[in-house]
């Protein structure tokens, strides 16, 4: 069972649902890509059962204020930074399928998932200060149709992008903890 610390957080994948998974900004073939200043990745790329899924995590447990800018105006700022670490990731993908001295294959996997036109899902893991209310829950909802709308390039929308948190976890074989400060 694989399992990353990513913001304070623990990520607990489950290896029998799923497979090929990289922390990508800690990758070796992520890291020749920084090269090129501004670049970011998502935090985890990986397939789940037939899905290929990009997740990017975002804890603002005690840092609200301080992610004030980025969260408003239902969270444009926030969403526009996911889309472009999407994009980046995509980008160290191909350079991976190309020229990659570690994970060749599973690169090339990635990339010929997203010429087939299956499934790939996009989740922005966000967590916050107070467990969710119906109010907070309606604010997943704008910040998941914000983030819709700058992925449909690649997604097409619907229900392959979400925003989710612990209280809203409905993926297959991953659990998540917080961690102590």
């Amino acid at each position: 069972m694989p399992v990353f610390v990513e913001s304070n957080l623990q990520f607990n994948f489950d290896s029998n649902i799923w497979s090929r998974l990289k922390k990508v900004d800690d990758h070796v073939d992520y890291k020749k890509l920084e090269v090129l200043n501004g670049s970011k990745a998502v935090d985890f790329l990986g397939f789940c059962n037939e899905s290929l899924i990009f997740i990017e995590v975002k804890n603002f447990k005690s840092f609200r204020i301080a992610n004030r800018s980025r969260i408003a105006n239902n969270g444009e700022g926030l969403m526009i930074e996911v889309g472009c670490k999407v994009k980046d990731t995509i980008a160290a993908a191909v350079g991976g399928a190309r020229n990659s001295t570690n994970d060749r294959v599973d690169w090339s996997s990635c990339i010929s998932h997203l010429n087939s036109g299956n499934e790939i899902k996009v989740i922005l893991w966000l967590e916050e200060d107070n467990p969710i209310s119906k109010r907070e829950k309606a604010g997943l909802g704008i910040y998941t149709n914000s983030l819709k709308t700058k992925l449909k390039w690649l997604t097409g929308g619907g229900n392959h992008v979400m925003v989710i948190d612990s209280s809203s976890n409905d993926l297959p074989g991953l659990t998540v903890n917080n961690l102590p400060n």
